[in-house]
């Protein structure tokens, strides 16, 4: 297997964050994307609910993932909720993805959270395998979305 360097980021590492929310939204192909100011980019990176991770081979970043972390009221562990997870297609099926997942999962142990969770689309069957392939045990649930506001 080869070995990736995977770096959560710091607050002060907007460059790299913004290198991230590029590669995540080259993968997911999303259109007519723009990116946020860095002055946003960077209170967002700061606020200690994000975490951002990033996997490198030598100084490329290959793929990356976002996530949040959501105090609980029913415990006082805490949970994260994996928003985003891609990887380059270049370096896709080539371990980087499982060890974005490792890494998380080793921080969510270390910090004592209760658990972690991530939805896939019931049609993203790539998605729905690579979870269960790293240990993800599915659940059927429905998920709403509202929207708050007018389309136009």
């Amino acid at each position: 297997m080869k070995h990736y360097d995977i770096k959560t980021l710091r607050p002060d590492q907007v460059q790299e964050f913004e290198q991230l929310v590029r590669l995540l939204a080259d993968v997911f192909e999303i259109e007519d994307f723009t990116l946020p100011t860095q002055a946003h980019l960077k209170s967002v990176l700061a606020q200690p609910y994000l975490k951002a991770v990033a996997a490198y081979v030598g100084k490329e970043m290959v793929g990356g993932l976002t996530g949040y972390v959501l105090p609980q009221y029913y415990s006082e562990k805490p949970q994260f909720y994996l928003y985003d997870l891609a990887v380059l297609p270049t370096w896709q099926r080539k371990g980087v993805g499982k060890a974005l997942m490792q890494h998380l999962l080793e921080d969510c142990s270390i910090a004592g959270f209760e658990q972690l969770y991530v939805q896939a689309d019931a049609d993203d069957k790539h998605a729905i395998d690579f979870y269960k392939a790293t240990g993800g045990q599915d659940m059927a649930v429905w998920h709403f979305t509202y929207p708050t506001q007018p389309e136009g």
